[in-house]
């Protein structure tokens, strides 16, 4: 009897522990087939295209811009924006950060139409705060809660609808999974400084040190 209570029990419950471990996997596989890359390669890369409607973060004339790519619901990803968010608040005119989405979240739900209001929110001039509201909702990006967290946002509703409907806002997202594709990006966060990519840092103060804004 005892035997088949056990059954009954943690059965059920390794089943339900595979499956999210099966989409944890399916979440962070690599984005695209690896590319073998020559030792010149791996060290430099051509200068990164930065097209007119990025996201860029901070002073536009600060002395050092930090070029990522990451996704809305990557917790990695939020993790290092507040990093660089602090970052900038810090050293206002030493450093900024320029954001590039890509759609890596495809399961439970994808972060493409959530990648969209945020270019919206951006072009009102509202990114921070509608992409604030995303990292705290990471786990929930539905088109209901894109709505709310767009209202709380402060968005103009029309202007909002207008630029989801506009054919650029697609456009825009096929151009950031292209360059990604280029540089051969294999997961997010990642980040370029200088066109070289760059380990991503554990900590603000390894940002610190290595952009060298104690100096």
């Amino acid at each position: 009897m005892q035997s088949k209570y056990f059954y009954f029990i943690f059965i059920p419950a390794i089943l339900l522990a595979s499956f999210a471990l099966f989409i944890r996997i399916i979440q962070y596989e690599p984005l695209y087939p690896k590319v073998k890359k020559t030792t010149e390669e791996t060290t430099q890369i051509n200068t990164i295209t930065l097209f007119a409607d990025d996201i860029i973060v901070g002073d536009k004339q600060a002395q050092q811009t930090i070029i990522g790519f990451k996704d809305l619901g990557c917790a990695q990803c939020n993790v290092q924006t507040q990093m660089i968010n602090k970052l900038i608040a810090t050293y206002p005119t030493k450093v900024n950060a320029v954001w590039k989405l890509l759609n890596v979240t495809k399961f439970p739900q994808s972060t493409e139409t959530a990648h969209s209001y945020a270019y919206c929110a951006n072009k009102q001039q509202k990114y921070n705060e509608f992409s604030q509201g995303i990292a705290a909702n990471s786990s929930n990006v539905s088109d209901a809660m894109l709505l709310l967290l767009a209202n709380e946002s402060n968005l103009d509703q029309k202007k909002l609808t207008t630029c989801l409907a506009d054919p650029s806002t697609a456009e825009y997202a096929q151009k950031v999974e292209l360059l990604a594709r280029s540089l051969n990006i294999q997961a997010v966060p990642a980040f370029f400084f200088n066109n070289v990519q760059i380990r991503s840092p554990q900590s603000y103060e390894e940002w610190v040190t290595l952009l060298q804004l104690n100096n």
